[in-house]
């Protein structure tokens, strides 16, 4: 009968009670309890890189709400946790990785994303247009031979343009979209442009000169009467001569 002291264990995760004094009655049960408090800390997540998180990158621990970039979880029980990554077009998102929250404390940790990227080919026709020297480039850059692979293209969209060449109808700009890890093979097809053209016609004189046998003709061509018409010349410069 009297004062005693009841201590409690210490457990990971969690505050115990502190000690207490109980009074013992002669022949009696006295009742007593001990409440434990867990231990909770926070966990701050940095995303990169800033493309990424521009890109939507976000976190969450143990399944709950997605956080951004910086953002800190607090109230979460002592020990393990786990941290999760969310996908965004275009990158690949870190592995899920564990962490361990410390009592009153808060734990950083880091997630870095990887951009994904794939290859482009382009080839170009008809022979006669590479042969004049026709080239193709992507989002304004180097131009490049038919059949040339660019590749570290960011997945996603891409614009492919393709050099201006005499006589040749470039194609227009086309969009090629970029997959992670893959060639993507695309082509352009110049069209020959048709030579414009017109005709002539020369008038000789005088009369007498005429019925004594003149005649004209351009660019060494066949003889022609006055008043003759020539068509299908191309247009520009041309000699005419007389016999």
């Amino acid at each position: 009968v009297g004062n005693h002291t009841v201590s409690f264990s210490s457990i990971s995760g969690w505050a115990a009670p502190s000690n207490k004094t109980v009074s013992i009655n002669a022949n009696q049960t006295t009742s007593t309890t001990g409440t434990y408090t867990q231990q909770t800390g926070s966990l701050k997540v940095t995303l990169s890189p800033s493309e990424a998180v521009n890109a939507g990158a976000k976190w969450r621990v143990d399944g709950g709400d997605w956080k951004n970039s910086g953002a800190t979880a607090s109230g979460l029980n002592v020990g393990n946790h786990t941290v999760s990554f969310s996908s965004i077009f275009g990158w690949t998102a870190p592995s899920n990785k564990t962490v361990s929250i410390n009592a009153n404390q808060t734990t950083s940790t880091t997630g870095t994303y990887t951009q994904q990227t794939g290859s482009l080919k382009v080839t170009l026709s008809p022979s006669e247009a590479i042969n004049a020297g026709a080239k193709w480039r992507i989002d304004g850059g180097d131009w490049k031979n038919s059949g040339a692979t660019v590749s570290g293209l960011n997945v996603g969209n891409h614009t492919v343009s393709f050099s201006s060449i005499s006589g040749w109808t470039a194609p227009s700009n086309k969009t090629v979209s970029i997959s992670a890890n893959q060639t993507t093979s695309a082509s352009g097809t110049y069209t020959q442009q048709t030579q414009q053209t017109g005709s002539l016609k020369v008038t000789l004189s005088p009369n007498e000169a005429i019925n004594a046998g003149a005649k004209w003709r351009v660019d060494g061509g066949d003889w022609k009467n006055s008043g003759a018409t020539v068509s299908g010349l191309n247009v520009g410069n041309h000699t005419v001569s007389f016999s």
